[in-house]
């Protein structure tokens, strides 16, 4: 009893020292016992801090994710029903709207979903998790307008969030917009050049590079043009993310790519000579443009072409290929690689 009671005491005094109550601890205990997957426990870590400091608002937003994680669904609502009742100017309900959104979701109720993520992105409009997990759930349902604009409003809050600029590729290249794709991926792929994502999309960087060019046969090959985008009666007005002349390029760089088969380029030296004849492409035709592609992305690879960074730009984007001569690159060029990511970081991107 003696020895509990100094165990005890020790307990509460390192608390103090260290500024952490039982609460906090309780909390802390509850985390670590969800990411072991031991749910239930979690839950009465996060019980026990209740019964401490009634209303806690990160226990309350934890026992949510983990009641979540348990697909304690119904509980898990009426948990951040009282989080978001009880500390509606709390900052942290970012992450109680996101619980509760995605719990809606996988339980089969997008449509409320929906609006719970539009409540969120009412009290926290630069939140860029609420706009991405709300473009996920309208593309479940098919609705891709939606969907990609929100993907949008998620990489205008935090440009350097990989998932969404991988999205936003996604839905674009579903709609046949090869360059817009193409400019998102790429930008997903600095963010994330050595992931199993990045491995898993190098495929359909070849597939947007190659642009609407297929073989036929041996020898020949088949371009597909879309003739509305050659049509000029309305050649005077201006239309949002028209990309036609730089499509145009792409299909021709999709020939190319045939011709330098024979050459026995590798995939990065064929991807650079074309990527660079694409960059000039949008730097010849940028001015009057308007839409969220030409003022977000292509400003951003345009000054990277003029920093002279597209060399390096292309070993990042082949850094996952079975080739050695990329991933020999980068081993042997880290001051450049810090150059680019220093011009990366501190480049300013439209936030409106």
């Amino acid at each position: 009893m003696r020895n509990l009671s100094i165990l005890i005491f020790c307990l509460l005094a390192w608390c103090a020292v260290n500024g952490q109550s039982e609460t906090e601890i309780l909390i802390a205990e509850g985390i670590e016992l969800h990411d072991l997957g031991k749910y239930k426990k979690a839950v009465s870590k996060y019980d026990k801090a209740l019964k401490e400091s009634p209303n806690d608002i990160v226990a309350l937003a934890e026992k949510a994710l983990t009641l979540t994680a348990m697909k304690d669904f119904e509980y898990c609502f009426q948990v951040c029903e009282k989080a978001i009742e009880t500390h509606p100017n709390s900052s942290y309900l970012d992450n109680v709207f996101t619980c509760y959104a995605n719990a809606l979701d996988m339980s089969g109720q997008p449509e409320k979903a929906i609006k719970i993520y539009e409540r969120g992105i009412d009290k926290f409009p630069s939140y860029y998790h609420l706009y991405f997990n709300k473009g996920v759930t309208e593309a479940g349902i098919n609705f891709m307008d939606e969907s990609l604009l929100s993907f949008e409003m998620a990489v205008k809050c935090n440009p350097n969030h990989a998932s969404s600029h991988n999205a936003i590729s996604a839905v674009q290249s579903d709609n046949g917009a090869n360059v817009p794709s193409l400019l998102a991926l790429c930008r997903f792929f600095i963010l994330e050049p050595t992931s199993e994502r990045a491995l898993n999309n190098l495929p359909r960087i070849d597939y947007l590079m190659n642009g609407n060019v297929t073989k036929n046969g041996k020898k020949g090959s088949t371009i597909t043009i879309d003739v509305e985008s050659l049509d000029e009666s309305d050649k005077n007005e201006i239309r949002e993310n028209d990309f036609s002349s730089t499509e145009l390029i792409l299909s021709f760089s999709g020939l190319m790519n045939l011709g330098l088969e024979e050459l026995k380029l590798s995939e990065r030296a064929k991807f650079l000579t074309n990527f660079n004849a694409i960059i000039n492409s949008l730097e010849e035709t940028q001015v009057g443009q308007k839409g969220f592609y030409w003022e977000y992305y292509a400003p951003y690879f345009i000054e990277m072409h003029e920093k002279e960074f597209l060399e390096a730009f292309s070993y990042m984007v082949f850094a996952t290929d079975p080739d050695k001569d990329s991933k020999k690159w980068i081993k042997q060029n880290e001051d450049v690689l810090d150059s680019f990511y220093k011009w990366d970081s501190n480049y300013k991107w439209p936030t409106k």
